[in-house]
């Protein structure tokens, strides 16, 4: 997994009966997942109707799976941008629908209540993140489906927002209104003018009945998208295939700089990030379709080598709270509106039967150290986890 004698060589842990497995897909099924090629020449690509997304996952310190990966990205965490980071999610991608900007959000969230795994003085550490890290951060984590999302505008800490890479003529067509809007807007209208409510009433019926022949033609649209094969296309391939080897900057390119300017948008990441904490100015961002955007998140707080939390004045080792169905950190890009899931990035924390397998999927000698590790280390995982009695339901 790399040479021994690196400086990145992390040092001997503590729950060597555990080890890190990272897999991302365009939905919250498993199913569609692959394993990511941590700090790897490596780049996964997803489409689905609404996005095309790559996503690059770098880790300082990394000795998970697969073990073939390198243990830490030399260019990325030795670049002035980086040298305190201990983790990144890089996304490179292409809407094909136009996406409000109040609209995607990227976060936490899980599929089981947490509230009774939340360690003491979890009231604090969301106080220093909501001051200290990223003000735009909401959520409700004692909800039965917990979630803490934020504006994926001021919750990156890197943004760049490039050309328009895919023509407009080989896209979707944009997705119809739906009823609700189109009532919205008849209603706006009615209250602006209300001598004229009779002309509108008529002109939402013709509208309605317009936005049923826009619904038929959209079908046979998508139906043509999905047999013509000139839209059978992906992010071009010099995005893709060059993109786990990019540092993304602040900025932009071509046309996606002149967006920047013309919206006035800092040019510096902390400005950027408070300048979309500004409802008025989030509302008015629209991420284009066939325009390529590139984000990256990462922190220096959460450090996978020794599964530990450090924030300014508070550490949390998070082992003692890992169980059957708490060892899973998973990153999301959604819609907030619509629900609609475009990308999905899970950390898993392997132990136990889990362990075993996916060691066995990657060769006896991983095998071979993983019951090793085991054998030296069973008193001690059976005091750091806890019993699935304990687990909710």
């Amino acid at each position: 997994m790399g040479d021994s004698s690196s400086p990145d060589q992390p040092q001997g842990s503590h729950h060597s009966h555990y080890r890190l497995r990272v897999t991302a897909g365009p939905s919250y099924d498993s199913a569609t997942h692959k394993t990511v090629p941590v700090n790897s020449s490596e780049t996964l690509t997803f489409e689905t109707p609404s996005i095309i997304l790559s996503v690059c996952v770098r880790i300082r310190h990394f000795t998970g799976f697969p073990p073939s990966s390198p243990i830490t990205a030399e260019k990325y965490f030795s670049s002035d941008l980086h040298k305190s980071d201990q983790y990144s999610i890089s996304f490179s991608f292409v809407p094909k629908q136009d996406i409000p900007g109040e609209e995607l959000v990227f976060g936490n969230d899980f599929d089981r209540p947490i509230r009774d795994r939340l360690p003491p003085g979890f009231n604090q550490a969301f106080r220093i993140v909501k001051w200290w890290i990223d003000p735009g951060l909401d959520g409700d984590v004692y909800a039965d489906r917990p979630y803490l999302y934020g504006p994926a505008l001021s919750s990156w800490n890197i943004l760049r927002i490039c050309d328009e890479v895919i023509p407009k003529d080989q896209l979707p067509p944009p997705a119809p209104l739906s009823d609700d809007e189109n009532n919205e807007e008849d209603e706006q209208k009615f209250e602006e003018d209300e001598q004229k409510f009779e002309e509108d009433e008529q002109k939402f019926e013709e509208d309605e009945q317009k936005f049923e022949e826009d619904e038929q033609k959209f079908e046979e649209d998508e139906q043509k998208f999905e047999e013509d094969e000139k839209h059978a296309w992906k992010i071009p391939e010099e995005h893709a295939r060059n993109f786990h080897d990019a540092i993304v900057e602040e900025g932009g390119e071509g046309t996606g700089l002149t967006l920047r300017s013309e919206a006035n948008i800092p040019a510096d990441p902390p400005g950027r990030q408070k300048h979309f904490l500004n409802r008025s100015n989030l509302s008015s961002f629209i991420f284009e379709r066939g325009r390529l955007y590139q984000s990256d998140f990462g922190n220096p707080y959460l450090d996978f080598n020794d599964f530990s939390l450090k924030l300014p004045g508070f550490t949390l080792n998070v082992i003692q709270y890992v169980d059957s169905k708490t060892h899973e950190l998973r990153y999301t890009l959604k819609n907030k509106r619509s629900g609609e899931v475009y990308g999905v990035v899970v950390f898993t924390l392997l132990f136990g039967e889990e362990l075993r397998q996916a060691a066995r999927e990657y060769g006896s000698d991983n095998q071979d150290r993983v019951e090793g590790d085991e054998g030296h280390d069973h008193d001690r995982e059976r005091e750091d986890i806890p019993s699935d009695e304990d687990d909710i339901d």
